[in-house]
Protein backbone atom coordinates (compact mmCIF):
# COMPACT_ATOMS: atom_id res chain seq x y z
CA UNK A 1 0.00 0.00 0.00
CA UNK A 2 1.23 3.65 -0.67
CA UNK A 3 3.38 4.75 2.52
CA UNK A 4 2.98 8.36 2.12
CA UNK A 5 0.25 11.13 0.46
CA UNK A 6 2.61 12.05 -2.19
CA UNK A 7 2.61 8.17 -3.27
CA UNK A 8 -1.27 8.21 -3.06
CA UNK A 9 -1.39 11.13 -5.64
CA UNK A 10 0.83 9.74 -7.84
CA UNK A 11 -1.54 6.54 -8.13
CA UNK A 12 -4.27 9.02 -9.14
CA UNK A 13 -2.15 10.66 -12.01
CA UNK A 14 -1.12 7.12 -13.14
CA UNK A 15 -4.77 6.04 -13.11
CA UNK A 16 -5.51 9.40 -15.02
CA UNK A 17 -2.95 8.67 -17.34
CA UNK A 18 -4.31 4.83 -18.22
CA UNK A 19 -7.51 6.32 -18.43
CA UNK A 20 -6.62 9.55 -20.83
CA UNK A 21 -4.44 7.48 -22.94
CA UNK A 22 -7.79 5.00 -23.88
CA UNK A 23 -11.22 6.88 -23.34
CA UNK A 24 -12.72 3.11 -23.78
CA UNK A 25 -10.70 1.75 -20.61
CA UNK A 26 -12.25 2.39 -17.57
CA UNK A 27 -9.71 2.03 -14.66
CA UNK A 28 -11.81 3.25 -11.83
CA UNK A 29 -14.05 0.13 -12.12
CA UNK A 30 -10.85 -2.55 -11.39
CA UNK A 31 -9.81 -2.88 -7.37
CA UNK A 32 -7.74 -0.35 -6.17
CA UNK A 33 -6.02 -2.65 -3.97
CA UNK A 34 -5.44 -5.02 -6.71
CA UNK A 35 -3.59 -2.23 -8.91
CA UNK A 36 -1.51 -1.08 -6.27
CA UNK A 37 -0.09 -4.46 -5.86
CA UNK A 38 0.39 -4.35 -9.52
CA UNK A 39 1.95 -1.53 -9.79
CA UNK A 40 4.58 -2.31 -6.62
CA UNK A 41 5.83 -5.61 -8.60
CA UNK A 42 6.49 -3.47 -12.05
CA UNK A 43 8.42 -1.31 -9.39
CA UNK A 44 10.52 -4.18 -8.74
CA UNK A 45 11.14 -5.75 -12.27
CA UNK A 46 12.37 -2.51 -13.26
CA UNK A 47 14.37 -1.90 -10.37
CA UNK A 48 13.26 1.24 -9.06
CA UNK A 49 13.16 1.63 -5.09
CA UNK A 50 10.82 4.41 -4.75
CA UNK A 51 7.13 4.99 -5.90
CA UNK A 52 8.38 8.20 -7.33
CA UNK A 53 10.80 6.82 -9.29
CA UNK A 54 9.01 5.00 -10.98
CA UNK A 55 6.15 6.97 -11.43
CA UNK A 56 8.99 9.34 -13.42
CA UNK A 57 9.99 6.32 -15.55
CA UNK A 58 6.03 5.08 -16.08
CA UNK A 59 4.37 8.86 -17.07
CA UNK A 60 7.36 9.13 -19.70
CA UNK A 61 7.13 5.78 -21.31
CA UNK A 62 4.79 4.77 -23.68
CA UNK A 63 5.64 1.07 -23.85
CA UNK A 64 5.60 0.80 -19.65
CA UNK A 65 1.41 2.57 -19.96
CA UNK A 66 0.38 -0.36 -22.24
CA UNK A 67 2.05 -3.03 -20.27
CA UNK A 68 0.39 -2.15 -17.02
CA UNK A 69 -2.88 -1.57 -19.00
CA UNK A 70 -2.34 -5.35 -20.35
CA UNK A 71 -2.04 -6.62 -16.95
CA UNK A 72 -4.75 -4.86 -15.16
CA UNK A 73 -6.93 -6.54 -18.15
CA UNK A 74 -5.54 -9.93 -17.26
CA UNK A 75 -4.54 -12.83 -19.86
CA UNK A 76 -3.48 -15.19 -17.31
CA UNK A 77 -4.74 -18.98 -17.13
CA UNK A 78 -3.97 -22.19 -17.17
CA UNK A 79 -5.34 -25.65 -18.26
CA UNK A 80 -7.73 -27.03 -15.70
CA UNK A 81 -6.59 -24.48 -12.92
CA UNK A 82 -7.76 -25.35 -9.46
CA UNK A 83 -7.79 -28.68 -9.33
CA UNK A 84 -10.77 -29.03 -7.10
CA UNK A 85 -12.96 -27.16 -9.19
CA UNK A 86 -12.50 -29.21 -12.13
CA UNK A 87 -12.27 -32.77 -10.72
CA UNK A 88 -15.77 -31.56 -9.65
CA UNK A 89 -16.78 -30.63 -12.79
CA UNK A 90 -15.74 -34.12 -14.48
CA UNK A 91 -17.10 -36.07 -11.74
CA UNK A 92 -20.17 -34.34 -10.34
CA UNK A 93 -21.00 -31.58 -11.97
CA UNK A 94 -20.75 -32.88 -16.21
CA UNK A 95 -22.62 -36.07 -15.37
CA UNK A 96 -25.00 -34.17 -13.87
CA UNK A 97 -25.55 -31.85 -17.21
CA UNK A 98 -25.56 -34.56 -19.24
CA UNK A 99 -28.41 -36.51 -17.30
CA UNK A 100 -30.46 -33.60 -17.17
CA UNK A 101 -29.95 -32.73 -20.90
CA UNK A 102 -30.67 -36.33 -21.65
CA UNK A 103 -33.90 -36.19 -19.60
CA UNK A 104 -35.47 -33.29 -21.48
CA UNK A 105 -34.59 -34.99 -24.76
CA UNK A 106 -32.18 -31.79 -25.84
CA UNK A 107 -29.47 -31.88 -28.55
CA UNK A 108 -27.25 -29.62 -27.33
CA UNK A 109 -25.25 -28.41 -24.12
CA UNK A 110 -24.68 -24.62 -23.68
CA UNK A 111 -21.30 -23.74 -22.01
CA UNK A 112 -20.31 -20.14 -21.60
CA UNK A 113 -16.74 -19.37 -20.79
CA UNK A 114 -16.78 -15.57 -19.66
CA UNK A 115 -13.29 -14.45 -19.89
CA UNK A 116 -11.60 -16.89 -22.11
CA UNK A 117 -8.12 -15.05 -22.12
CA UNK A 118 -6.24 -17.25 -24.47
CA UNK A 119 -8.14 -20.74 -24.78
CA UNK A 120 -7.21 -22.88 -21.45
CA UNK A 121 -10.32 -22.40 -19.39
CA UNK A 122 -12.67 -23.42 -22.53
CA UNK A 123 -10.15 -26.09 -23.92
CA UNK A 124 -10.13 -27.79 -20.51
CA UNK A 125 -14.08 -27.81 -20.46
CA UNK A 126 -14.36 -29.30 -23.80
CA UNK A 127 -11.46 -31.96 -23.16
CA UNK A 128 -14.02 -33.22 -20.58
CA UNK A 129 -17.46 -32.45 -22.10
CA UNK A 130 -15.57 -34.76 -24.93
CA UNK A 131 -14.48 -37.89 -23.00
CA UNK A 132 -17.93 -37.65 -20.70
CA UNK A 133 -19.92 -37.53 -23.96
CA UNK A 134 -17.99 -40.36 -25.27
CA UNK A 135 -18.36 -43.07 -22.59
CA UNK A 136 -22.28 -43.46 -23.44
CA UNK A 137 -24.04 -43.74 -26.30
CA UNK A 138 -26.59 -40.60 -26.85
CA UNK A 139 -27.02 -38.10 -29.67
CA UNK A 140 -25.97 -35.07 -27.83
CA UNK A 141 -23.42 -32.38 -28.62
CA UNK A 142 -21.86 -29.81 -26.61
CA UNK A 143 -21.36 -25.91 -27.45
CA UNK A 144 -18.24 -23.56 -25.54
CA UNK A 145 -19.55 -19.66 -26.12
CA UNK A 146 -15.78 -18.45 -25.38
CA UNK A 147 -15.92 -14.88 -25.34
CA UNK A 148 -13.14 -11.91 -23.74
CA UNK A 149 -12.76 -8.38 -24.35
CA UNK A 150 -9.73 -8.51 -25.85
CA UNK A 151 -9.21 -9.49 -29.73
CA UNK A 152 -6.07 -10.38 -29.76
CA UNK A 153 -6.05 -12.91 -26.94
CA UNK A 154 -9.01 -14.41 -28.95
CA UNK A 155 -7.15 -15.08 -31.74
CA UNK A 156 -4.40 -16.60 -29.92
CA UNK A 157 -7.00 -18.43 -28.27
CA UNK A 158 -8.87 -19.70 -31.68
CA UNK A 159 -4.60 -21.08 -32.69
CA UNK A 160 -4.53 -23.23 -29.72
CA UNK A 161 -0.71 -23.50 -29.50
CA UNK A 162 0.59 -23.22 -26.13
CA UNK A 163 3.86 -23.78 -24.11
CA UNK A 164 4.78 -26.55 -21.74
CA UNK A 165 4.28 -23.84 -18.83
CA UNK A 166 0.33 -23.70 -19.85
CA UNK A 167 -0.53 -27.56 -19.84
CA UNK A 168 1.51 -28.33 -16.76
CA UNK A 169 -1.91 -29.12 -14.91
CA UNK A 170 -2.38 -31.49 -18.34
CA UNK A 171 -2.45 -35.24 -17.89
CA UNK A 172 0.13 -37.17 -20.04
CA UNK A 173 -2.96 -39.17 -21.42
CA UNK A 174 -4.97 -35.95 -22.04
CA UNK A 175 -1.66 -34.52 -24.38
CA UNK A 176 -1.18 -37.40 -26.23
CA UNK A 177 -5.25 -37.65 -27.16
CA UNK A 178 -6.12 -33.99 -27.56
CA UNK A 179 -2.61 -32.16 -28.23
CA UNK A 180 0.11 -32.60 -31.13
CA UNK A 181 3.52 -31.61 -29.62
CA UNK A 182 5.67 -29.91 -32.57
CA UNK A 183 9.05 -28.98 -30.51
CA UNK A 184 8.12 -27.05 -27.59
CA UNK A 185 4.81 -26.36 -28.75
CA UNK A 186 1.32 -28.09 -27.93
CA UNK A 187 -1.06 -27.93 -30.47
CA UNK A 188 -5.27 -28.40 -29.57
CA UNK A 189 -6.62 -30.98 -32.15
CA UNK A 190 -9.44 -29.91 -34.27
CA UNK A 191 -12.36 -31.91 -32.77
CA UNK A 192 -12.23 -30.06 -29.98
CA UNK A 193 -11.82 -26.34 -31.68
CA UNK A 194 -15.04 -27.08 -33.96
CA UNK A 195 -17.31 -27.42 -29.90
CA UNK A 196 -15.92 -23.37 -29.27
CA UNK A 197 -17.29 -20.39 -30.63
CA UNK A 198 -14.93 -17.79 -30.21
CA UNK A 199 -16.27 -14.37 -29.41
CA UNK A 200 -15.54 -10.27 -28.56
CA UNK A 201 -17.81 -9.73 -25.22
CA UNK A 202 -17.27 -7.70 -22.71
CA UNK A 203 -19.39 -8.63 -19.80
CA UNK A 204 -20.10 -5.20 -18.56
CA UNK A 205 -21.36 -4.54 -21.67
CA UNK A 206 -25.57 -3.04 -21.44
CA UNK A 207 -26.74 -3.69 -24.28
CA UNK A 208 -26.38 -7.22 -24.38
CA UNK A 209 -27.36 -9.98 -21.45
CA UNK A 210 -25.29 -13.08 -22.90
CA UNK A 211 -22.91 -13.21 -25.49
CA UNK A 212 -24.53 -12.22 -28.76
CA UNK A 213 -23.04 -15.48 -30.28
CA UNK A 214 -25.21 -17.55 -28.15
CA UNK A 215 -28.08 -15.44 -29.56
CA UNK A 216 -30.41 -16.52 -26.00
CA UNK A 217 -28.03 -17.46 -23.46
CA UNK A 218 -29.76 -20.46 -21.71
CA UNK A 219 -26.37 -22.04 -20.59
CA UNK A 220 -26.26 -24.71 -18.27
CA UNK A 221 -22.76 -23.61 -17.46
CA UNK A 222 -21.13 -20.31 -17.04
CA UNK A 223 -18.03 -19.53 -16.18
CA UNK A 224 -16.97 -16.73 -14.24
CA UNK A 225 -13.71 -18.15 -12.50
CA UNK A 226 -10.66 -15.26 -11.32
CA UNK A 227 -12.30 -12.73 -12.72
CA UNK A 228 -14.70 -10.91 -9.85
CA UNK A 229 -12.13 -9.94 -7.69
CA UNK A 230 -10.26 -7.52 -10.11
CA UNK A 231 -13.40 -5.14 -9.88
CA UNK A 232 -14.67 -2.91 -7.40
CA UNK A 233 -17.75 -4.86 -5.23
CA UNK A 234 -20.42 -2.70 -6.85
CA UNK A 235 -18.97 -3.55 -10.65
CA UNK A 236 -18.55 -7.61 -8.93
CA UNK A 237 -22.62 -7.57 -8.14
CA UNK A 238 -23.48 -6.11 -11.79
CA UNK A 239 -21.24 -9.42 -12.84
CA UNK A 240 -22.37 -12.29 -11.08
CA UNK A 241 -26.38 -10.85 -11.32
CA UNK A 242 -25.62 -11.00 -15.57
CA UNK A 243 -23.48 -13.90 -15.56
CA UNK A 244 -25.94 -16.06 -13.04
CA UNK A 245 -29.17 -14.50 -14.72
CA UNK A 246 -27.98 -16.32 -17.86
CA UNK A 247 -27.94 -20.20 -16.81
CA UNK A 248 -30.80 -22.24 -17.43
CA UNK A 249 -32.95 -23.10 -14.30
CA UNK A 250 -30.58 -26.25 -13.90
CA UNK A 251 -27.05 -24.58 -14.44
CA UNK A 252 -24.03 -24.56 -12.45
CA UNK A 253 -21.93 -20.93 -11.91
CA UNK A 254 -18.24 -21.21 -11.40
CA UNK A 255 -15.88 -18.45 -10.05
CA UNK A 256 -12.50 -18.98 -8.58
CA UNK A 257 -11.21 -19.47 -5.37
CA UNK A 258 -10.48 -16.43 -3.84
CA UNK A 259 -13.96 -15.93 -5.17
CA UNK A 260 -16.22 -17.76 -3.47
CA UNK A 261 -17.16 -15.65 -0.57
CA UNK A 262 -18.27 -12.72 -3.37
CA UNK A 263 -21.13 -15.32 -4.21
CA UNK A 264 -21.67 -17.41 -1.10
CA UNK A 265 -24.16 -14.97 0.48
CA UNK A 266 -25.97 -15.57 -2.92
CA UNK A 267 -25.72 -19.19 -3.82
CA UNK A 268 -24.98 -22.47 -2.81
CA UNK A 269 -22.13 -24.11 -3.08
CA UNK A 270 -22.27 -27.79 -4.73
CA UNK A 271 -19.52 -29.51 -3.36
CA UNK A 272 -17.18 -27.40 0.04
CA UNK A 273 -14.63 -24.88 -1.57
CA UNK A 274 -14.63 -26.22 -4.94
CA UNK A 275 -16.52 -22.42 -6.39
CA UNK A 276 -19.26 -24.09 -8.22
CA UNK A 277 -22.80 -22.97 -7.08
CA UNK A 278 -26.05 -23.42 -8.10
Amino acid sequence: MPKNKLEVEQIDQIFNALSNSDKRFNVTIYEKRFIISLLQARMGVNKFGQFNDYFSFFKCNDEEQQLVKGLIQNNYSLFFRNSLTFTVLEHVVIPSIIQYACQGNRKEIRIWSSACAIGQEPYSLAILFAEALRKIDVDLVFRIFATDKNGLNLEAARVGHYSYADVQNVTLNRLNSWFTQKGDTYMICDELKRNIDFSVYDILDSDYSCPPASIFGDFDLVMGANLLFYYEPDIQRIMIDKLTKSMNLSGFFVTGEVERDMVLKHKNEVYPFSAIFK
